[in-house]
């Protein structure tokens, strides 16, 4: 059970690393480029909140 949690933790940390990647990348970024960055955030906090 615990390399489960691990393991689970791990993913946890590599989303919130995505999405502040996401974040930093979508300053200089287009309309469309910046709806389509907004999708994918969206799509990792509902990930993230389960």
């Amino acid at each position: 059970m615990g390399e489960e949690k691990n393991i689970y933790a791990q993913e946890r940390e590599l989303l919130h690393k995505q999405l502040e990647l996401l974040a930093e990348q979508s300053k200089g970024c287009s309309p469309m480029e910046l709806a389509e960055l907004s999708a994918q955030m969206v799509a990792i906090y509902s990930v993230l909140k389960r």
